[in-house]
């Protein structure tokens, strides 16, 4: 299969399609591109959104304490990674775009184009529709070879060169009301569990508990995990009328997905009761001397510095 394309007017394209009504595909752009209005700050209509305040006693780093990135750190013009948007969009590359600031599309001309309070840009249209080869959920690759037996564990031959055996289908991404992002999936975290779990008389009427985020001071899983890096810490929903555990200390390990905006447990360990520091006269066992090696106390930074 020859591929082969390119842009022009809309009367080009009918003369293109034409000429091979059996082979020609083509599209206007409004079908790969949605117009997109940016503000420095406040929602937009047709346009970006301001983050809602994580709830209950979440905090993360993220703008509205959120634990994932939101609008704010990904908006291209006027991210926040820096703290002041400001700082952001005077370092940009970019070169042509409308904006608030009169007729001048090229910012770079624009004095101090860091100025601009507002980009109106262009966005690709979604569902976006993908054609390609890959991997599948059970990391198989796609197009396999067969479709059983040690056939699917190998790649099509012709997959490098036969796009009728790629697979075609819409990008399946999921809106999140509150980080204002559209996500490839639910988030998934792992943590210690601060204090006690108290099971539910029913799932209708669900307890909270605190849990600490683990992450490790490396760019994959190097460096030292602990939950002292960034201070990070979510309120889990307790569905589960079975599920109770007691204190101990910076040893209970729980990963949580967030499920229709509730993190929701999916693993809790079941170490025995035990303290850090237990008074003289406690009934509890001290923890293992090893857990402080990567626990902290909320906020106090490595116990070991």
């Amino acid at each position: 299969m020859a591929v082969y394309g390119g842009v022009g007017s809309l009367s080009e394209g009918s003369v293109f399609y034409n000429e091979n009504p059996s082979e020609a595909h083509t599209s206007s752009q409004e079908q790969i591109f949605s117009p997109i209005v940016v503000r420095k700050s406040g929602d937009a209509t047709m346009g970006l959104s301001q983050p809602a305040i994580s709830p209950g006693a979440t905090i993360g780093v993220f703008e509205g304490a959120h634990i994932g990135a939101t609008r704010s750190e990904l908006d291209p013009y006027f991210s926040s990674f820096f703290g002041d948007p400001t700082e952001w969009a005077e370092q940009i590359d970019f070169i042509h775009v409308a904006n608030d600031k009169g007729s001048e599309t090229n910012i770079r001309k624009i004095d101090g184009h860091d100025s601009i309070g507002v980009a109106r840009t262009t966005g690709l249209r979604g569902p976006i529709l993908l054609g390609g080869f890959g991997t599948d959920l059970a990391d198989k690759p796609v197009p396999s070879k067969g479709s059983s037996g040690d056939d699917v564990f190998e790649i099509l031959p012709e997959a490098p060169y036969d796009r009728s055996q790629w697979k075609y289908g819409p990008v399946d991404l999921k809106w999140d009301y509150e980080r204002k992002v559209w996500s490839g999936g639910p988030q998934i975290v792992g943590g210690v569990l601060v204090g006690e779990i108290e099971k539910p008389e029913t799932p209708c009427d669900p307890t909270t508990f605190i849990v600490e985020i683990y992450r490790y001071a490396d760019q994959t899983n190097g460096g030292t995990f602990s939950n002292c890096h960034q201070n990070e810490y979510i309120e889990v929903t307790n569905f589960d009328p079975s599920l109770e555990q007691a204190v101990a200390e910076g040893m209970v390990w729980v990963v949580a997905v967030r499920i229709n905006y509730d993190w929701v447990p999916i693993w809790v360990g079941c170490p025995d009761p035990c303290e850090i520091s237990p008074s003289y006269d406690s009934d509890v066992a001290q923890c293992p001397d090893g857990v402080t090696v990567c626990y902290c106390d909320q906020g106090e930074g490595f116990p070991e510095e």
